[in-house]
């Protein structure tokens, strides 16, 4: 039975509602909720990438001033078993996981474990042609010791790797040595007794709060497929990754706003002290700091992490933080956090289209003068080129057959004699080789 409150208010309201006549009474309309305009160039980026072939899956997230602003995923995560990509898709962070190597070496220079002027042979038993490798050359990527080469796959442990490597000879011409970050990650094992894996967990991850953040072995969730570009149509299922090969230098996986929650983390001061972050983004002679490059973008400062398929850009005057994971080995990621950085600082685009008859007059192949090859070829709409037996950097058209290495601190120039490509020299900073040149050999 009703009650009586409830009967009055009923006879109340039925004497209203009469007097009112034929009125509504309806409720005032809610806003609809307005998408941020970052977003939206988010949207339509990414909806590009996919239509073209460049990825099969993205996620992108954006923050600004510690405060997040977007995380979406488009695309599949995994096409074949009709995965969408999601804010939440777990991806491989590759490079990036030096910027978590190296906050683990500050903090033990921060408990007096260790010095970044140590050498690494107090540590780890290497040869180092006679040189006098410090804890922090190996931060800077500047020790002179030789690259990973396929010939050092697996199944090798790190140390083998490493053993291997620095038998080879070393050079200053040599620079950003992946086998740097081994050598690191094992000098963390020695100095704090554990497995890189446990300390990382205990003393990086866990100050800041990460929760889908581990070697990706260990990561909780799926983690997206990895796809490679095809020379035509959509991406292929890449090989896995010889996973001996990834250790302090590349092993974790990570998502979209743990990695917005791990910039801001690093950069506040709750992984490493204020000094130690200071030090980790002051560069000594080139745009490498410690674990992070450091440069000028749009003219504004940049603090960099990346590699083919994922970014992690900071504008830090501007408070603004740009990531991106997409699972497909291609500048696709990159030019998704270009789209986002131009439209949030204002910069006009200035792309210069590239006519296909210029294309497909410069595809050949080059020797260089110290006898090395490189070659040229389509890559879609554009053009990559390969040294030796690297992967592809696809080549961005500046006019006048200059091209940049898309998101590397590359410019190649072609050179005609009376309209045929005669040749290329290749402009680089000075700790990455300098300037060299190559006359083309075949078309």
């Amino acid at each position: 039975m009703r009650s009586l409150p409830y009967l009055l208010a009923l006879v109340v309201c039925t004497s209203a509602c009469e007097r009112a006549g034929s009125h509504d009474v309806r409720p005032t309309p809610r806003p609809t909720p307005t998408k941020d305009p970052l977003e939206a160039v988010a949207d339509e980026i990414a909806a590009k990438k996919l239509a073209d072939a460049e990825t099969v899956g993205v996620t992108v997230g954006v923050a600004h001033r510690g405060k997040v602003v977007f995380v979406k995923g488009y695309g599949h995560a995994d096409r074949e078993a009709g995965v969408q990509a999601t804010a939440d898709t777990v991806y491989p962070i590759h490079e990036l996981t030096e910027q978590f190597t190296a906050a683990a070496v500050l903090r033990l220079v921060e408990m007096h474990e260790l010095a970044l002027a140590d050498d690494i042979t107090q540590y780890v038993k290497i040869p180092t042609g006679g040189r006098t490798v410090t804890i922090e050359q190996l931060l800077r990527h500047s020790s002179g010791m030789p690259e990973l080469s396929m010939e050092e796959q697996g199944p090798l442990t790190p140390m083998q790797i490493l053993e291997r490597v620095a038998s080879n000879e070393w050079s200053d011409d040599n620079w950003g040595s992946d086998a740097e970050y081994l050598a690191l990650g094992l000098a963390i094992e020695k100095v704090s007794g554990e497995p890189y894996a446990q300390f990382l967990e205990r003393e990086v991850i866990a100050r800041a709060h990460l929760t889908h953040t581990a070697p990706c072995e260990a990561t909780k969730g799926a983690v997206a497929q990895k796809y490679r570009m095809a020379l035509a149509g959509p991406p292929v299922v890449a090989n896995p990754a010889d996973s001996s090969r990834e250790f302090a230098n590349g092993s974790l996986c990570s998502t979209i706003p743990d990695l917005l929650a791990w910039s801001s983390a690093l950069s506040s001061g709750q992984v490493v002290s204020a000094s130690s972050y200071k030090m980790m983004t002051t560069t000594a002679g080139s745009v490498q700091g410690l674990g992070l490059v450091v440069n000028e973008k749009y003219e504004h400062r940049h603090v960099d992490g990346g590699t083919l398929g994922i970014e992690l850009s900071d504008y830090p005057d501007d408070g603004l933080t740009i990531v991106v994971a997409a699972n497909t080995i291609s500048t696709g990621s990159s030019r998704i956090e270009r789209a986002l950085a131009m439209a949030a600082l204002g910069v006009p685009s200035k792309e210069v289209p590239l006519p296909p008859e210029v294309r497909d007059s410069l595809v050949g192949d080059y020797q260089f003068e110290d006898g090395g090859h490189t070659t040229v070829a389509r890559w879609h709409r554009n053009l990559s080129i390969t040294v030796a037996a690297g992967a592809p950097f696809e080549l961005e058209y500046q006019g006048n057959d200059t091209f940049a290495a898309y998101d590397s601190p590359f410019t190649i120039v072609f050179h005609r004699d009376k309209g045929a490509v005669t040749g290329l020299t290749a402009y680089q900073p000075p700790e990455m080789g300098g300037e060299t040149s190559a006359v083309r050999v075949s078309h």
